[in-house]
């Protein structure tokens, strides 16, 4: 009995399922509270429905009109940043996949209350915008004094202000 050598090829397919909707993508907001007091970080949630890969598109982050934050490109666009927000705001790159395009606000001031808009401009008419409100909790100010020896006086003063966002 002769023997010849054999040889196997084993191929491996990888089939990758898209999912196609046939629902135009929207932009999605909260209308939930933040609650951030001064120095802390936040994030401004937003993402499109159906979820879908946003790198190639474009997003801009606004606050009253003025730039916070652009993605283009596949990368951040700051060139046109408003100074006030410089060092302070970041996307999530990693996510963007599934349509997450919030931001994270770092050392969040008194400044920063106001409108803030989500936009992904090629969507035209599928823009859509969200409220949301981001309001710090109440400062306390403590005072207090004594006119006698065993007589203490305390008053408190409670400040706080609001944060508005839209999408």
């Amino acid at each position: 009995l002769k023997t010849s050598p054999s040889i196997f090829l084993v191929a491996s397919v990888n089939l990758n399922t898209v999912f196609v909707s046939t629902e135009e993508p929207k932009v999605i907001g909260s209308h939930d509270t933040i609650t951030a007091a001064v120095g802390e970080d936040v994030i401004l949630p937003c993402h499109l429905e159906p979820p879908f890969d946003v790198h190639n598109l474009t997003v801009l982050w606004k606050h009253n009109g003025a730039a916070v934050h652009t993605y283009k490109s596949r990368g951040d666009n700051l060139d046109a940043q408003d100074k006030s927000f410089k060092n302070r705001t970041l996307f999530f790159h990693g996510e963007m996949v599934n349509g997450n395009i919030s931001l994270k606000l770092f050392n969040v001031t008194e400044q920063d209350k106001g409108v803030y808009t989500c936009v992904v401009p090629r969507l035209d008419s599928q823009v859509r915008k969200g409220n949301r409100i981001i309001s710090p909790p109440p400062r306390f100010l403590f005072s207090s004094f004594s006119l006698l020896p065993r007589m203490h006086f305390f008053f408190s003063l409670q400040t706080w202000w609001k944060l508005n966002v839209f999408f």
